[in-house]
Order: structure tokens, then sequence, then C-alpha cells
């Protein structure tokens, strides 16, 4: 297997991603085949779920051959994620990235291309023993289609993580508000203008929704949106928020029936909390 990213835009996607897999799992284990690249991982506490579809297109260059000691066209390549984030961070401005590695070799190879003021760079990271999950979510829709711009997403929750573990969403025909609260700190409510600050909305005729969920996660989910315009979040009563960050640059052109396979695309499902007071 060996593909390379020479588009700046996809490079500085790839390394965000890869840099911030440690905040999920301490091993990311990827199954590669002829069709790209995917992952899932899971949180320690089994509540946030990771998922990443990278297809073959999306890679400046892309050569796969199934190994002949394989039974099948699938490989399984796991690494530590935080010897990952080591690699990651001695990327320097706008350098080129190639991985390769195959069945019968203990390493992944990682190598920086050399561009202005930045020497190349190659590293071999050991392989680790583990198995991909296999999780199909629920891809049925949503009661409340939400999309922001990342940025303004990124520093609310960093506001309301301020005042409390944990944030209460509600969301009418009207309205959309975020509380988080703790009993030392007190309150804090963000009421959200639907004209000014909210790139669309949509939400179920007649529906109220309203979902806890710990502020945590949805920090670590921010981390990955660094290369991002815009995110896409999905809620409903009783199912996981299900948020996702668009390769392509568009948060809104992917939705929560696509096909997986064949768009570049991150996701992230977390389950909601029960909610004592109600």
């Amino acid at each position: 297997m060996l593909f390379s990213i020479t588009d700046e835009d996809k490079a500085l996607q790839l390394s965000v991603v890869f840099k911030n897999l440690h905040l999920i799992s301490d091993i990311a284990c990827f199954t590669i085949d002829e069709a790209g690249i995917s992952l899932q991982m899971m949180d320690a506490g089994q509540s946030c779920m990771l998922d990443l579809t990278l297809p073959k297109d999306w890679f400046s260059s892309w050569t796969y051959e199934a190994g002949a000691s394989s039974d099948t066209a699938t490989m399984i390549v796991a690494v530590n994620t935080k010897v990952l984030q080591k690699v990651m961070d001695t990327r320097s401005g706008s350098q080129p990235i190639k991985f390769k590695t195959d069945e019968l070799n203990d390493n992944v190879e990682i190598a920086f291309g050399r561009v202005e003021n930045s020497y190349e760079k190659v590293f071999h990271i050991p392989k680790m023993d583990s198995e991909p999950l296999n999780m199909e979510p629920d891809q049925s829709d949503h009661m409340v289609d939400l999309v922001l711009t990342t940025k303004c997403f990124t520093m609310l929750t960093k506001q309301l993580s301020g005042f409390g573990d944990t944030v209460k969403t509600a969301f009418t025909d009207t309205n959309i508000s975020f509380t988080a609260s703790s009993p030392d700190i007190g309150t804090m409510v963000a009421s959200v203008d639907m004209d000014h600050d909210v790139e669309e909305y949509s939400i179920s005729e007649g529906d109220d929704v309203s979902q806890l969920l710990m502020l945590k996660y949805i920090e670590f989910m921010c981390a990955f949106g660094a290369f991002a315009p815009e995110v896409s979040l999905h809620f409903s009563n009783n199912r996981p928020l299900y948020l996702h960050y668009d390769l392509t640059g568009d948060a809104s052109d992917s939705d929560s029936g696509m096909n997986h396979d064949s768009h570049p695309r991150l996701a992230f499902y977390l389950a909601p909390m029960v909610d004592d007071n109600e």
C-alpha cells in the first residue's frame, strides 16, 4: 500500500485528523482495500465513536495490492495514535505526505517531502496488533439538522465548558439554545440567532428536541475541525448526536443518509446522557 497527498488543503486535513486521533483512543486500526481507507474508533467509555472514510480518489496517488498471504483483499494496519501525533507534529508548512507499508512489513513508513525552509523527513513507526471496529451507525433522518461555522461552534463549546461538564441542547421552531451549569459557578445560556448565527437549520414540524451531552467529547470533536469552515450537527431525542466535517470543504454537501464508501468525510457519534431533571 502506497499513497501520497500533494494538495496543500488535503495534506492539512489529514495531518489535523491524524494528530488528534489520540483524543479518542490509543490505537487507530485502519482498514485498507482497493476502494480506500476507513477507520472507526471508540473511546474507553464507549460514549463517542469516530468514523473516517477516505476513498482512493481523494489521494494524489494511490497504489494498493492485496498481499499473497492474505485470504481477503483487505489490509488491517494498527498504529499507536500518540506516536502518530508525534510524527504529525513535525510536519511544517505545505509539506506533502506519503504513507507506505505492506503485510510483510512490521512498520509503516511516513514521509514528509521537502519544501522551502523545511527538511525532508522519513519515519518508520511500528504496527500494533488490533482488530478494527465494524459498527453500522443509524443513518436514518434526524429531527434537527444544523450547520454552523466551525469557528463559532468551537468558541461556544469552549465557553460552555467553563460553566459545567455537560451541555443541555434545546431546539424548537423558533429557538436554539445551549445551556451549561454547575452548582459552584452558575449557569450559562447561549441563544443562537437563527437569522444571523446559523448557516442552515431545519427541525421536524411540531417537534421539540432536547439532549444532555458531555462537553469534553464535543471539545474533542472541535479539535478535528481546524481545517473546516463549517460543521454539520444532527440531533434527535434518544439518539446519539451525529456531527460531521465534509473533507471536500462543504459540511452541508453530505447528509445523514449518504453513502459512506464514496465520499470523503469525518463523522462522530456521541451518546446522550440521562437527564435526571426530565
